[in-house]
């Protein structure tokens, strides 16, 4: 799954934060308070990166509050990813 980031980071736009998250996302669910503690990213800037990788449908935000996000289905997802990327 490694390789598969950097990829997406070397080729598809990605930034080094959005790969951050998609790691600390790999094994278990987060609300962003914990994602922020986990990658370093602070509180107050990590909510554009969630934002930019949920509107890419990487990650899914819960509707409770706090909202957990997950990265389940990840090659679906980066499978979906890559193919809206070519397309456009």
């Amino acid at each position: 799954m490694d390789e598969i980031l950097s990829v997406l980071k070397r080729d598809f736009g990605l930034r080094k934060n959005h790969i951050l998250i998609l790691e600390a996302l790999q094994n278990s669910d987060k609300t962003a308070e914990a994602l922020s503690k986990s990658t370093g990213i602070p509180l107050g800037r990590i909510y554009g990166f969630l934002h930019f990788l949920e509107s890419e449908t990487l990650i899914d935000k819960s509707a409770q509050h706090p909202a957990v996000y997950s990265f389940a289905n990840k090659k679906e997802r980066i499978g979906e990813f890559l193919t809206t990327k070519f397309n456009r």
